[in-house]
């Protein structure tokens, strides 16, 4: 049994005792209005709308203060960050560090006698992200009203209490954060593996030495305009794989996960995260494999990402390997090295567009069959790692929002001493 598992065995189901004291939420914290004038000579950490996953709770990116124009707020490490522009996202997250954010937050902190910790997931609870959502004011650009929600009364237990609900939520996260650092480093070996064996050509021999650098013959390729060892070819990307194009579902399809004929919908948003946050019962949407590469080729142009089962959006197109050709993870890794390159393939005036071609044309040295056998075996055991961290972290997301929920209503209880 988990760690995890463990732990959880220890909660109890119960009725909320009647030390849980019903109070608005204006008495359990307040907002933190420390303004920040942008200073160019100053570098401080940036965090916007743009840098939260829509309902991950996580930071997928972070900005710096150097780029930003206009007033912001200070923040702390350990104040909530609560995105107030369209509620609905879901953009919740708890930094670890100090430094500038949005004026599209509310920066909360709690007053004493509550923890910080249990009123992130306590804001971060989807009863609570729906009250934000009907309170929003404005139609163009919804905010949420600090005003209505820190009048709203809600059970709160007492600190010893909010302190252990708190741990069991964040030892899930912690072990979402885990495995989302593993992934990065396991990428950047996969990065280091292909750049060894594929542009500095030290590939093992048939001694087992470096080919390169142990005098392996080299021949001169006018495609690529350089050395490459004798025996390989130049391919390019539309020789090793198929390109296809996801389609657009209406929103009028969007259906509940439960739905009987839902299929996950793979956004350029989902890129990074284990889990998509919107299902389609839409039929004719392209259906990925979490072989593929997938690449988005409208707004956020260059981004990739792999390991995906569901359907694809039409801003995304599937770069599906030819296997007897191919190792999945190969290409996932070209596309990933190609990323800045892609980005800055532009076509259009208003926005971003990537064309295929610019994607069909990408070359690469290839090696002979015996010599792509052994780099896939080591490519393939990085994917199916990473696959697995991966689907993990799906299962871990799932149980952290299913328990949330019920532990911040106090339908489970967390077994005290003082109980």
């Amino acid at each position: 049994m988990s760690s995890e598992e463990n732990g959880l065995s220890q909660i109890q189901s119960n009725i909320i005792a009647n030390n849980w004291r019903e109070m608005p939420i204006g008495d359990t914290c307040y907002l933190i209005k420390n303004s920040y004038i942008p200073n160019k000579n100053e570098k401080r950490k940036y965090i916007g709308l743009e840098h939260i996953g829509q309902e991950t709770l996580k930071l997928i990116d972070i900005g710096n203060s150097q780029e930003i124009k206009s007033v912001k707020l200070n923040f702390k490490s350990g104040h909530i960050l609560f995105g107030k522009l369209r509620p609905y996202f879901r953009k919740v997250y708890m930094p670890n560090f100090d430094g500038v954010c949005s004026t599209d937050f509310f920066v909360i902190q709690g007053k004493k006698g509550f923890d910080n910790k249990y009123l992130f997931y306590f804001f971060a609870n989807w009863e609570i992200i729906n009250e934000a959502t009907n309170s929003s004011e404005g139609t163009r650009m919804p905010r949420a009203s600090w005003e209505y929600l820190s009048n709203l009364k809600r059970k709160f237990p007492p600190l010893p209490e909010q302190k252990a609900i708190a741990k069991i939520l964040s030892d899930l996260d912690e072990k979402i954060e885990l495995n989302t650092e593993m992934n990065k480093t396991l990428e950047e070996i996969g990065q280091n593996l292909f750049k060894r064996w594929f542009i500095d050509f030290e590939f093992p021999d048939e001694n087992g030495n470096p080919y390169s650098s142990s005098g392996g013959e080299m021949v001169y390729s006018e495609e690529l305009g350089k050395e490459i060892p004798k025996g390989w070819e130049v391919k390019r990307l539309d020789d090793l794989a198929d390109f296809l194009k996801g389609k657009r579902s209406p929103a009028e399809f969007y259906v509940d996960k439960d739905h009987p004929d839902a299929k996950p919908y793979v956004r350029i948003a989902d890129f990074g995260n284990s889990y998509v946050t919107v299902y389609t019962k839409a039929d004719w949407c392209l259906e990925c494999l979490e072989t593929d590469t997938l690449l988005a080729t409208d707004g956020s142009i260059g981004l990739s990402d792999f390991g995906w089962k569901g359907v694809l959006t039409h801003h995304i197109l599937c770069i599906r390997p030819k296997r007897e050709l191919i190792d999945p993870y190969l290409l996932f890794t070209i596309i990933k090295l190609n990323e800045k390159y892609l980005a800055s393939c532009n076509t259009a005036s208003v926005s971003p567009t990537l064309r295929q071609d610019y994607v069909k044309s990408i070359l690469l040295p290839y090696p002979p069959k015996n010599t792509m056998k052994k780099y896939s075996g080591l490519s393939e055991a990085i994917r199916l790692l990473i696959y697995t961290n991966k689907n993990e972290n799906k299962s871990l997301s799932e149980l952290r929002d299913s328990l949330l929920p019920k532990l911040m209503s106090g339908e489970i209880r967390v077994p005290m001493e003082a109980d």
